[in-house]
């Protein structure tokens, strides 16, 4: 074995140096494995709706919660089982003379939404010294408490996540006279 080695030294250390070699590509391969599947559950989105309900102002916000950016694929609002409309403004009753929105948002597809970044979906002043003003933000209350926003979206990875879904109940609260 001896003389085997010493007249075959050459072939030892490179068939030495291939297993090494090949043991380390093999390390590298599964690292990269774990850090890219480490990527991906790390940048997650996470879509909430918040929803707020002063006594001069309604406004609905769809916030990127999570870390990662999100493409929204879709927004659906739904008046009911059968009824279903792309923005919380197309479900608005008319508003009357004299009001107008702050901002109210018609896109519902591929938008892209950051992380931390807030997206108003509706949003709407009162001046509570008219009464039709005031009428009005109870009227919208009473349409808003009845619909479900239901967003679609897909992570950076182009990998779909879990339909987010909220009832704007809150709207039905009875103490916000």
């Amino acid at each position: 074995m001896k003389n085997w080695l010493t007249e075959n030294l050459d072939i030892f250390i490179a068939s030495l140096a291939l297993l090494i070699s090949f043991g380390t590509g093999i390390i590298s391969f599964l690292t990269f494995r774990i850090q890219r599947k480490h990527n991906r559950k790390s940048l997650k989105p996470i879509i909430y709706v918040a929803l707020y309900d002063y006594s001069n102002c309604i406004r609905i916000e769809l916030v990127n919660e999570g870390v990662g950016p999100a493409n929204i694929n879709k927004i659906e609002v739904k008046k009911n089982e059968h009824e279903i409309q792309n923005s919380i403004y197309e479900c608005m009753p008319p508003l009357p003379a004299g009001l107008s929105y702050d901002f109210y948002l018609l896109r519902h597809e591929n938008i892209p939404c950051i992380q931390g970044k807030k997206i108003t979906l509706l949003e709407i002043k009162f001046d509570l010294s008219k009464d039709t003003e005031r009428k009005f933000r109870d009227e919208m209350r009473a349409v808003l408490c009845r619909l479900k926003v239901t967003i679609y979206y897909k992570d950076i990875y182009d990998d779909e996540m879990p339909a987010y879904s909220r009832a704007l109940e809150l709207y039905a609260r009875t103490d916000n006279g």
